[in-house]
Order: structure tokens, then C-alpha cells, then sequence
């Protein structure tokens, strides 16, 4: 539950256009935080000219500062205040530091926003937006669960001293829970009437799964307006929901949806039933994953010494073109079934719910799932041995 009161270690926002006093500037920011005493900031942004991004800085003097900048679409904003004391450490020790929302000024830019925040700084940024429908919802939100996350994060930062007796560890662990549980009931609360929302959505696609069921989840996703269905924010929820539906029906006892695809080395159609009576180890992998690529040299071995019973085939996500991957199956010799991701029907890691890579998933001559795992174990190719020599 933790990991998803926290954020991704780089907040990135896509701005399009200049930043900072210029005409076509459309978003305005003002800001007051009583105790604030940092003076400068910082947010990301990526524009036309800079695609990869640049971090932008502003002045901060007294806990005031005002910003400009232009966007093309709403997009949820992480500002770095810099603030010492909102810093979310994982341990008494102090080396490391959770990357939270809570040490951030959160709000939403939309073209010809004019957006106000009036607070204060605690241990937490106690800052909440208004202006527009769309921050007004976010505060609504917020007001309701930082403060439990602050809780929960405070005691995540005691949990972190070593010298703790295990009782009180114990306690500790159970209080923490509790509260998280808390969240998770205050989200939902906030999404029955709030999911046509930027951070309903958001917050959705965050909980799905984590509080969030499958089941429970279509009477949410109903209540989603139309005129929210053409957002980012939307296209995320949906993926991350197909995501997890895949999952859940091609867990170990089911049985694995068909591959057959053209979307191969050469072009020519692939049809698992080739393969005929053997077992098949399904290795979703990347070119970009290092683990992934790690893991290629001891698979070619125990697939070169199990061929009369086993098979592997490797279906790789790849972003932009596929020159990377031509090229990698070029110079080395993994000569088994290589397919890459597609799209639709195609799109093999949404349909058997990949969510991290690599991902193994091992089936039976009749297609059953007998195995999934993230990541190669130690005793990974063991527990194949075992299945495949199973009588």
C-alpha cells in the first residue's frame, strides 16, 4: 500500500510552449505557504523545443511566488519547494528520502487557469489549490487524505530505526495499516461522485487493485463522463483496468489465450500450435530491460538442453521503431521464436496482464498456465525442471 501513497522518484509534466513571461502564457500560478522558507523552487516541464524536458526554477521570497507558463491540456503539476522540513525520510538515519506528494505543491494547469494557493508548511505541504473546477476537486481530496498519509508516513519513518523492540514494531505495523485502510476508504468515498475528474481518474487508475477490486470496479468506471473518455488520464485507468483483467484471467489453472501473430523477425505467421507437445516458457521481455537481457544467457542454455519437451518464446515490448530489437537478434544467437508486442489482439503483455519485466509465464502442451513469476528466482529454472519432468 505504501508504494502507492508515494510518486515516481522524476514528477514530469508535459508543457507545451515557453515558460515564464512571455504573451502566450496562459496559466497563472500565485502562491502563499505560511512557514515556507526555502527561496527557490523547481518543476519539470517538457516543450515543443525541448521534448526530453528541462527542469525550470522560480524565486521564492517570504512563502510567496507566482508563476506563468503555457499548457495545451490539463496536466497535474509536482512543484519542488526545496523545503527541508517537509522531507519524508525512510529512516531516522536520514539518508534517503521518499519521493511523496506530500514534500510537493500539487495542482492541476489548464489552458487559461488562474489558480490560487493559500497555506502553510508543517511537516507536510499543506497547500491546496483553488481557482477552477478541477483544483477545487483535487483540494477536496486532499484535505481528506494528506493528513492520514502524513500519519502513515511518519510512521513509516519510525519503522525505519532498527534498535525497535518487535512488539513495538508490531504495534506500529498494525497502526499503519489501519490508517491505510482509511485512505483507501476515503478515496472511494471520493470517487462515487468525483471519478469525472483529472485526479479521480487518477486516483482510480492508482487504486485499482490495491483497494480497488475487479469486481467492484465497473460500477467506478460507469460513472465516467464522455467528455473525460478522450483524456490521458482516462487512457491510463482503462490500460492499467485491461491490464489487470488480463491478469486476473491468465493466472496459474487458466488457460492462456491463443498466439498466433505475424508480428515476427520476418514477417511470417507464428502459430503456438506449431510447437506441438511441448511445454512453453513465455518470456515477455524489452531490450531496454537489463534484467531482461541478463536473464537470456542461462534461458538459451536450459532451453538448448531441454528441446525435446520444452520451447520458449520471447515477446518483447518495444518503444518507438524495432530497429533496436532487429539489431540485438542480430548479433546474438537466441535462436528460438521471437515475436515482438503488438497492438489490440496483438498486445500479448496486456492480454496475459504483464505489469513488470521480465515476466515468465509457463505453460503446458494444452495450453494450461502452470507458472508465473517476475523476475528470475534463484531457483527458477529448478521449479521448471520439476514441472516439465513431472510424470
Amino acid at each position: 500500500m505504501l508504494k502507492r501513497l508515494l510518486l515516481l522518484a522524476v514528477f514530469s509534466v508535459s508543457i507545451l510552449g515557453s515558460v515564464l513571461g512571455q504573451k502566450e502564457n496562459n496559466v497563472k500560478l500565485r502562491v502563499y505557504l505560511r512557514g515556507l522558507k526555502s527561496t527557490k523552487g523547481t518543476y519539470f516541464v517538457r516543450t515543443k523545443e525541448n521534448p526530453r524536458g528541462k527542469s525550470v526554477e522560480f524565486a521564492i521570497k517570504d512563502g510567496k511566488f507566482n508563476i506563468q507558463f503555457r499548457v495545451e491540456k490539463p496536466s497535474i503539476m509536482y512543484l519542488n519547494l526545496n523545503e527541508k522540513a517537509v522531507t519524508k525520510y525512510m529512516s531516522p538515519a536520514k539518508k534517503s528520502a521518499y519521493p511523496t506528494p506530500l514534500s510537493f505543491l500539487v495542482f492541476i494547469a489548464s489552458p487559461n487557469s488562474d489558480i490560487s494557493v493559500n497555506g502553510k508548511i508543517s511537516d507536510y505541504v499543506e497547500g491546496y489549490p483553488k481557482g477552477d473546477k478541477e483544483n477545487n476537486i483535487l483540494s477536496k481530496l486532499n484535505r481528506q487524505i494528506y493528513p492520514l498519509m502524513n500519519k502513515a508516513m511518519n510512521i513509516q519513518y519510525l519503522l525505519g530505526d532498527k534498535t525497535l523492540s518487535k512488539s513495538k514494531v508490531s504495534r506500529l505495523n498494525t497502526t499503519k495499516k489501519n490508517i491505510e485502510k482509511e485512505i483507501i476508504s476515503e478515496k472511494k468515498k471520493f470517487l462515487r461522485n468525483n471519478i469525472s475528474s483529472i485526479i479521480g481518474l487518477r486516483t482510480a487508475a492508482m487504486l485499482l487493485n490495491e483497494g480497488l477490486s475487479l469486481k467492484e470496479a465497473p460500477k467506478f468506471l460507469s460513472k465516467i463522463e464522455d467528455s473525460y473518455k478522450g483524456s490521458s488520464e482516462y487512457t491510463v485507468l482503462m490500460n492499467r483496468y485491461e491490464q489487470l483483467k488480463g491478469k486476473a484471467s491468465t493466472a496459474v489453472g487458466c488457460i492462456a489465450p491463443h498466439i498466433k501473430t505475424s508480428n515476427t523477425k520476418s514477417g511470417k505467421e507464428f502459430d503456438i500450435k506449431s510447437l506441438g507437445n511441448k511445454y512453453v516458457l513465455l518470456d515477455f521481455w524489452g531490450t531496454w530491460c537489463r534484467y531482461c537481457v541478463m536473464a537470456l544467457p542461462d534461458l538459451k542454455k536450459f532451453r538448448d538442453s531441454h528441446t525435446d519437451k520444452f520451447e520458449v518464446v520471447s515477446i518483447a515490448k518495444e518503444y518507438g521503431n524495432l530497429k533496436s530489437w532487429r539489431a540485438f537478434l542480430k548479433n546474438h544467437q537466441y535462436n528460438w521464436v521471437q515475436l515482438y508486442n503488438g497492438k489490440g489482439e496483438f498486445n500479448y503483455a496486456k492480454r496475459f496482464g504483464v505489469e513488470g519485466y521480465p515476466t515468465f509465464v509457463l505453460l503446458s502442451p494444452k495450453g494450461e498456465i502452470l507458472m508465473r513469476e517476475v523476475g528470475e528466482s534463484k531457483d527458477f529454472f529448478k521449479k521448471i525442471e520439476k514441472i516439465i519432468n513431472k510424470k
